[in-house]
């Protein structure tokens, strides 16, 4: 499966003009073989999520995936770093 997004880079240093780029998000199911297709593509779904994150939140969520030793390859973890980072921008 694959997927272009627009993803957020920040801002600019020197203009403070928001960054962006084109971004391919690729799962092909033969990299996952103890997957079921119907499981790659939830975790597609969940990296497509993680990376049409703005740059704060998708640096926070991953650093949430590391922090606690979350597996990168399921979608359940990936969706609970997505939660706490955006929820941790929103209530502090």
């Amino acid at each position: 499966m694959r997927t272009m997004i627009e993803q957020d880079l920040g801002r600019d240093p020197q203009t403070g003009a928001p960054l962006r780029r084109l971004r391919e998000i690729t799962t092909e199911p033969e990299n996952f073989p103890d997957l079921s297709e119907s499981d790659v593509e939830d975790l597609h779904a969940a990296m497509v999520e993680l990376e049409r994150l703005d740059l704060p939140a998708r640096q926070a969520a991953r650093a949430n995936m590391q922090r606690l030793n979350w597996e990168e390859t399921n979608p359940a973890y990936i969706r609970r770093a997505i939660f706490l980072a955006t929820r941790d921008r929103v209530f502090h």
